[in-house]
């Protein structure tokens, strides 16, 4: 996820006081709390589930009126998942508070009510339950422990019932800005098996995904998704988790474009890449999921530009409009195509801003003020080409 996304999710822990078309339905959860979503439940659907989806942390943030546009233009396109942030600190925000989900539950309901599968991320720990090795300014923190955050994911799937279909352990946890003081893979892996365990004791059919890796390098702080990915089965990670969360960013190249250092040539073409490792541990059977996948359209240095045999310069730091275009393109025809993937999630649906000296401002496919972009148009052509 774009840094920009972690100072959008400070700001609003900030703002709460919390920092220091219609599918059949599925039956009721084992030990599931009511719930009052109008939806009646998407159907459920198995890891190696196909689709494409949009990233939307912003989405629960949205008015209900913006919520009901959006979801009726994802339906439109074709979409059938959206991942959103179930935020603990908001949720809740001291030791003692009872859970809060009135932020999220809207946003839940309304996408259960379209059809539309939600991926809920368990992200970041609430300030009474952060590691206390994590700087009192900082909120995207290590949690205190494996079992305080199982209890967080359990709640998660007890509370909103068959409104989700996924859910995903944090966030990027092989990168600094998603888990303060530093990464680290053997704890993960604990929390990771703890609230495996938790949430299939409240839902055995809920699809537990491992938190999406980052495109980072191994640089003494971050841990590249290739050694994090190596380190998580070393520790113990097969077995819990249903599919493999993964960010293969690869922009300004195109998915089909090898190049060694390309998180999307690292999924399956080099060596080691992420399919590697899975099949080395013995879990080849074990989906992918690309629960981020996008390319900028504006921000500092110059625009790449698409045609054939078009050579990228250094300067040339965010894509045209016509390479954003030509990403999507692949990355609707590539999810089909590969067995070994499950849905692909775009980050993201809407420009965050207009500063053009930030580039975490322009991944959306349509822009800030709501003018469609070329690869709103592409994903709409790719969509309907898999669809016949």
């Amino acid at each position: 996820m774009p840094s920009r996304l972690a100072l959008l999710l400070a700001v609003i822990l900030l703002a709460c006081g919390c920092t220091g078309g219609q599918a059949p339905s599925r039956p009721a959860r084992r030990g599931a709390e009511p719930v009052t979503f109008r939806g009646p439940g998407t159907v459920a659907v198995t890891p190696d589930a196909k689709g494409i989806g949009f990233s939307v942390p912003v989405f629960p943030m949205l008015s209900h009126r913006e919520q009901i546009a959006w979801l009726a233009d994802f339906k439109a396109l074709g979409i059938s998942w959206i991942r959103i942030n179930i935020t603990w600190a908001i949720v809740q925000p001291t030791r003692t508070s009872s859970y809060n989900w009135s932020r999220y539950n809207a946003a839940v309901a309304e996408a259960d009510a379209y059809g539309i599968h939600v991926d809920a991320q368990a992200d970041f720990s609430a300030p009474w339950a952060r590691s206390p090795g994590c700087a009192p300014t900082q909120t995207l923190c290590q949690p205190a422990s494996p079992t305080l955050y199982a209890r967080y994911a359990a709640a998660i799937a007890r509370h909103f019932g068959d409104g989700i279909s996924a859910e995903e352990i944090w966030n990027e946890p092989n990168s600094v800005r998603f888990w303060h003081p530093r990464p680290n893979p053997g704890f993960y892996v604990r929390m990771l098996k703890a609230a495996y365990v938790a949430i299939k004791a409240v839902d055995p059919r809920l699809i537990v995904v491992s938190g999406g890796l980052a495109p980072e390098m191994d640089n003494g702080t971050d841990i590249s998704a290739l050694t994090f990915a190596e380190d998580m089965y070393r520790d113990g990670a097969k077995g819990f988790f249903n599919a493999f969360g993964y960010h293969p960013y690869s922009f300004p190249y195109l998915p089909d474009q090898y190049r060694p250092w390309s998180a999307w040539s690292q999924m399956a073409q080099t060596r080691p890449s992420i399919r590697s490792i899975m099949t080395a541990h013995g879990d080849a059977a074990t989906p992918i999921w690309i629960t981020e996948v996008g390319a900028p359209t504006g921000g500092p240095g110059a625009a790449a530009g698409c045609g054939p045999g078009v050579r990228f310069a250094a300067s040339e730091r965010h894509d045209s409009q016509c390479l954003q275009a030509a990403e999507i393109t692949q990355v609707v025809q590539n999810e089909e195509s590969a067995d070994w993937l499950g849905p692909a999630f775009i980050y993201s649906f809407q420009d965050l801003g207009t500063d053009e000296g930030n580039l975490h401002d322009f991944f959306g496919l349509r822009t800030a003020y709501g003018t469609d972009k070329s690869s709103y148009f592409a994903l709409k052509r790719a969509l309907a080409a898999r669809s016949r």
